[in-house]
């Protein structure tokens, strides 16, 4: 199954962030289709499926005159609920070294698909970690696996 990564925010046009509520509550939404039933992101949420990544972001700019943007890695998690089409249930990974600036790159919309950038690379080297964590819990939480395979392909 092919899977999104997804840039999302938090703050919604304001200064307000609700990053920490989401990763609490285990959830992202849009806030401007919640609050303000404004369809602006429609296009974008309406894509969002289940094993989709979601990188809770922010941007900004630092440096002389604000003349290097870069963004925020707040938080990394897959969709595991559609609840509505723009409000999902997260399982937001533990990943002690966040949060992380890159920088050179923006993602301004509240809700974007990622580029082909240093965004997707952190992604990328995050999801193959968490990959491997995950089967592990999984495998020291079923005690009974069976493998399957050819002859010879090393099973025992």
């Amino acid at each position: 199954m092919l899977m999104n990564y997804w840039a999302v925010g938090a703050a919604w046009g304001s200064t307000e962030d609700v990053s920490k509520e989401f990763i609490d509550q285990g959830i992202w939404y849009d806030g401007y289709a919640e609050k303000e039933e404004d369809m602006r992101y429609e296009k974008y949420w309406k894509q969002v499926k289940l094993g989709d990544v979601l990188v809770m972001k922010s941007s900004a700019t630092k440096g002389k005159d604000h003349s290097i943007p870069f963004t925020r890695i707040k938080a990394i998690g897959h969709v595991t609920e559609k609840i509505k089409p723009h409000y999902c249930r997260v399982k937001w990974w533990d990943i002690p070294e966040l949060p992380i600036d890159l920088e050179g790159i923006a993602y301004r919309n509240t809700i974007e698909p990622v580029r082909n950038d240093a965004l997707k690379n952190e992604i990328q080297k995050k999801a193959g970690k968490m990959k491997i964590i995950e089967t592990s819990e999984l495998l020291k939480s079923h005690y009974q696996i069976i493998l399957q395979g050819a002859p010879g392909t090393g099973k025992t």
